[in-house]
């Protein structure tokens, strides 16, 4: 049987290289059956994961995290007894990454509580393969990112309170994981959103000069980056929204002139 599953899944794969959606999700189906009947619980879980980005592909969003929370809350019981096991490992990670894209999905469509959840159970898993593993960087900036994520919503959402702890402890990540690598850009990158971030909560908050504190920082970050890459358009924003940020809030001071 766990032949069989093979050749259907080899077949799935090639039917989704072609674009044939349906074609693929009805021999995934065979594929599943046939991985259930063989106890083949690595090729299960891998058509579980195929079949929920087939569902985001079409559009069936709601499907597409019903599928993917299964299939990865499966994946970590089964790492955690298989600890070894790049399979497992491996399907996780796709599951995790596609929970995260989805959340974002749903936080640009403005569904917050859809968005909620997806936030919540990449944070609860990662932050178990963080605990299992505490030195493993991908690990930490996984973390990092989905609290800063996290961060973002709970501030949309109004929990203002809720959402500085998120960035507080986000930054505290990234900074850690910026001194260990000074020169990392994607970490200089990630320190300097996440400060922007928790500079307009504090603005909003009305704590005006910490949030001065935390723009003036992010922005001689985004200044370092800029001068070391001068014709990167993503620096060039980055610089260029942190002043504006700036330049507002030095507004609302009173301090016109800066």
């Amino acid at each position: 049987m766990r032949d069989s599953a093979e050749n259907h899944l080899i077949e799935a794969l090639e039917l989704m290289q072609k674009d044939q959606i349906q074609e693929a999700l009805k021999t995934l189906g065979k594929a599943e059956e046939a991985a259930y009947q063989a106890k083949a619980n690595d090729i299960f879980l891998y058509v579980q994961t195929l079949k929920g980005h087939l569902m985001q592909t079409i559009g069936a969003y709601d499907e597409a995290l019903k599928i993917h929370s299964l299939a990865l809350i499966a994946a970590e019981e089964l790492l955690s007894k298989n600890p070894d096991s790049e399979s497992y490992q491996s399907i996780l990670q796709m599951n995790l990454d596609a929970i995260g894209n989805l959340g974002n999905l749903f936080y640009n469509m403005g569904r917050f509580p859809q968005t909620k959840n997806c936030y919540e159970l990449h944070l609860s898993i990662s932050q178990k393969l963080l605990k299992n593993d505490p030195e493993n960087i991908t690990y930490q900036s996984d973390v990092a990112m989905i609290l800063n994520n996290l961060g973002n919503l709970l501030s949309d959402m109004g929990r203002i309170e809720e959402a500085k702890q998120r960035y507080e402890k986000a930054l505290e990540m990234r900074e850690k994981l910026l001194k260990n690598d000074p020169e990392n850009i994607t970490y200089q990158s990630d320190v300097g959103g996440t400060l922007n971030n928790l500079g307009a909560l504090l603005s909003d908050m009305g704590r005006i000069e910490e949030a001065k504190q935390r723009y003036e920082k992010a922005l001689e970050i985004y200044e370092k980056l800029l001068k070391n890459d001068p014709e990167n358009i993503t620096y060039q924003s980055y610089v260029g929204g942190t002043l504006n940020n700036l330049g507002a809030l030095l507004s609302d001071m009173g301090r016109i002139e800066e």
